[in-house]
């Protein structure tokens, strides 16, 4: 919704838009890296992208088996080129939808950000969508309810040598959800 179009036709130098907006932001996540390591080298600095970074096409091969809005050219967040170029230390997809999604399937997403890491210095922890628990606590017939889905995610995370651990959206949805609560209580310790 902001428009860069007065931007673009002064700095643009003919690139296509869409390139030219990912090299503005893979520019400020660089730069952010840099800067961020001067000042403490010891520090982590870490995105957490939309899960899907492109779906898998002619122009884009390398994407995913899905269908589902791609952060790479709807939000210009070319994270695989951060993962490659090692400009952040950790990655938190957002994979926020269940296995089996036709779309979106949790279970084919979670091989291929652990396939873009694999071999990298980039750890890889899995963004996990607890707030669906919360929305469909009033609905039992949905996948969210309760808490199964989130265990069998986690169960699959475990099978995955590069997935370092998960980042839970959001604490409120945890601890309104005793179930969860209990199995998180358990898995990473009170």
């Amino acid at each position: 919704g902001i428009d860069d179009s007065a931007s673009y036709a002064k700095y643009g130098n003919g690139m296509d838009i869409g390139d030219w907006r990912r090299t503005n932001v893979n520019l400020l996540v660089k730069e952010l890296d840099s800067r961020l390591h001067e000042a403490d080298p010891d520090i982590a600095f870490g995105i957490s992208p939309s899960g899907i970074w492109a779906n898998k096409s002619a122009s884009q091969p390398d994407g995913s088996e899905t269908g589902g809005m791609e952060a790479r050219n709807a939000l210009y967040a070319d994270s695989v080129t951060w993962i490659e170029n090692g400009w952040i230390d950790y990655i938190i997809p957002q994979i926020y939808w269940e296995i089996g999604k036709e779309i979106a399937d949790y279970s084919i997403l979670l091989p291929w950000w652990s396939g873009k890491t694999a071999g990298t210095d980039v750890r890889l922890f899995i963004g996990m969508a607890d707030y669906r628990t919360r929305l469909a606590k009033d609905s039992p017939d949905s996948v969210w309810h309760g808490s199964e889905e989130l265990v069998r995610q986690l169960k699959l995370n475990d099978t995955i040598p590069e997935v370092t651990g998960e980042v839970h959206f959001n604490y409120t949805s945890v601890v309104e959800n005793e179930e969860l609560f209990d199995i998180y209580s358990k898995r990473y310790g009170k």
